[in-house]
């Protein structure tokens, strides 16, 4: 399963990440050592970690400054669900499942 993920910068950015098994991102300030880098200074410098584990999708917080958050609750780590929106300073991403190829929109089907 791919996972997608639609990440909404304070800026009004929109950026698309997808992810398969065994991926992770992490997503913070610091370019050297995240592989998402976003310039929100309410970010810390390694914010958060999104994780395919065997089929799960997980959020989790590397000791941030100001939190991670799963649909507005506060956490340190969590089971991501499609339609889930977690919080990162003024950022905010959308979780979603990435379509492969033999999938078809159900307003198409």
């Amino acid at each position: 399963m791919v996972m997608a993920f639609s990440v909404q910068t304070a800026g009004g950015q929109v950026l698309s990440i997808e992810m398969a098994a065994g991926d992770e991102t992490v997503i913070g300030r610091d370019s050297e050592q995240c592989d998402l880098c976003l310039l929100d200074p309410s970010l810390s410098y390694r914010h958060c970690r999104l994780s395919v584990i065997g089929g799960l999708t997980w959020v989790e917080d590397l000791d941030s400054r100001n939190g991670t958050f799963l649909n507005g609750e506060r956490v340190v780590q969590a089971l991501l669900d499609t339609g889930d929106v977690v919080a990162i300073g003024s950022c905010r991403i959308a979780v979603g499942r990435a379509m492969g190829a033999g999938d078809v929109p159900a307003d198409l089907a």
